[in-house]
């Protein structure tokens, strides 16, 4: 398995984002840390996950699990703008 690099440029983090999830169903987006919004699904987005610094990206891809999220969340290295209730539930799909 090829390693990922500790950065990543917004542009290759988009299309990685796109693959990942484009079967949820629930609209959302992400912003990326130099202000590229990654809109998600069909309509306006319940929430938007901020992504503030490149290597947490990285973190996260490496390790999609919600315990990564949460530290992610808790460390302030991510932050969710709309209804928390909503992105749980776009985190459950």
């Amino acid at each position: 398995m090829i390693g990922l690099p500790r950065h990543v440029s917004s542009r290759r983090a988009a299309g990685i984002l796109r693959r990942v999830f484009q079967r949820v169903p629930t609209p959302f987006a992400f912003r990326l840390w130099d202000g590229t919004l990654v809109p998600l699904g069909d309509g306006a987005p319940v929430c938007t996950v901020v992504v503030h610094r490149p290597e947490t990206f990285v973190r996260l891809v490496r390790d999609p699990s919600p315990l990564t999220f949460a530290k992610a969340y808790v460390d302030s290295a991510i932050d969710i703008d709309g209804d928390l209730f909503a992105a749980m539930s776009v985190a459950n799909a």
